[in-house]
């Protein structure tokens, strides 16, 4: 066994350190030095050096060679021009050409939808490009509830495109390569972007499983869309399970007085909070640090600590949505400001009601006149 060991170790030490292997002769053990044969061992490409591009999606992140060119280009879909944020990055050396391209799908993506929408997603690249599209189901492993369709075409042209499409709620980012020239390199960069993408969704924020249709005593179809009372302010509006309980106060401190404004509504059937506060800032006060101060203060107020957060940009104003957590209850908190005020949305509970339908309706339902 020691004599194997170091057999091994010889022949990794004459590949790696001489770049030579030996040759014996047949039929002897002799060594002939005029028989020794040069090994030619071609460099594995090295993407250590390559950077981590945030994605817009499910907590995401890739690998790009370099930072990508970043634009905000609108694609047409069913419903229309949609808006489609596009990422990319091109070597004309290598002649490849590296892609994500993420927008909304026409239509929540359900069983009876998935094919439909997949295929018009790959005729899109098929009508580009030229040439028929190969789409397979995908066993790469990302977060549960995500489906992953692969699909290549091999253009008029003589080029080889690949993509990977992830598809999630009405969500789809399809990141690609277009390989425009054979050779070694340009295959593996393209294999390595392609299989480089990781997600760190929010905790519920992927569904991943479908409720049953509730039903009454007589088979039918039960209803539990009970509508919700809209809160009206002069400046903005917001919805809530029922009319909320407004608090408004005036804090004072050595240096100033600062009026701060509250509504909420306790479920108590569900142990969730829904909670909308605000507060005058300062005109121009940096984002950064208000959001900072925020954050800070809401988790010492519950005395929760963050367990995840995000920057949300379907808004007017600028977003972040912060998960907190306690011992006994979750926090989903999103911070909000439109230059006047600092807005605070909360929904607090354990952690699959933070994430349900009606937490997410109330979320998404500040508007400003």
């Amino acid at each position: 066994m020691n004599a194997f060991r170091k057999l091994i170790f010889l022949s990794i030490y004459c590949l790696a350190g001489l770049q030579c292997a030996p040759v014996l002769a047949q039929g002897t053990d002799t060594l002939r030095k005029e028989e020794m044969v040069p090994v030619v061992i071609p460099e594995k490409p090295d993407f250590s050096n390559w950077m981590i591009q945030q994605l817009p999606l499910w907590g995401g992140v890739c690998r790009f060679p370099d930072t990508p060119y970043y634009a905000l280009k609108e694609i047409y879909t069913e419903k229309g021009l949609v808006p489609e944020k596009n990422f990319k990055w091109e070597d004309y050396e290598q002649s490849i050409l590296l892609e994500i391209s993420s927008y909304k799908l026409p239509e929540k993506l359900n069983l009876k939808n998935e094919k439909k929408l997949v295929d018009a997603a790959a005729q899109r690249y098929a009508i580009v490009h030229g040439g028929y599209p190969e789409l397979t189901n995908a066993s790469f492993n990302t977060a549960p509830g995500i489906k992953v369709y692969d699909l290549e075409i091999k253009t008029l042209k003589k080029q080889l495109f690949k993509a990977r499409l992830f598809l999630e709620g009405e969500q789809i980012m399809i990141f690609s390569a277009l390989i425009m020239q054979s050779g070694t390199l340009p295959r593996a960069q393209a294999k390595h972007f392609l299989e480089s993408m990781v997600f760190n969704p929010l905790p519920g924020e992927i569904t991943t499983t479908v409720q049953p249709e509730k039903k009454g005593i007589f088979n039918k179809p039960v209803k539990d869309d009970v509508p919700w009372e809209s809160l009206e302010v002069e400046k903005f509006s917001a919805l809530f399970p029922k009319y909320p309980v407004s608090q408004h106060r005036l804090i004072k401190s050595l240096e100033s007085e600062q009026r701060y404004y509250e509504w909420y509504v306790a479920d108590g059937d569900k142990g969730t909070t829904y909670l909308l506060a605000i507060t005058p800032i300062e005109k121009q006060q940096d984002w950064t640090k208000l959001l900072a101060e925020g954050i800070e203060s809401t988790t010492s107020i519950t005395g929760s600590s963050v367990v995840a957060r995000r920057t949300l940009d379907f808004f007017i104003y600028p977003c972040e949505e912060v998960v907190m957590k306690t011992k006994q209850q979750s926090f989903r908190v999103r911070f909000f400001t439109d230059g006047q005020y600092l807005y605070q949305m909360v929904v607090g509970g354990n952690e699959s009601n933070i994430f349900d339908t009606a937490a997410n309706k109330f979320l998404d339902s500040l508007k400003w006149r």
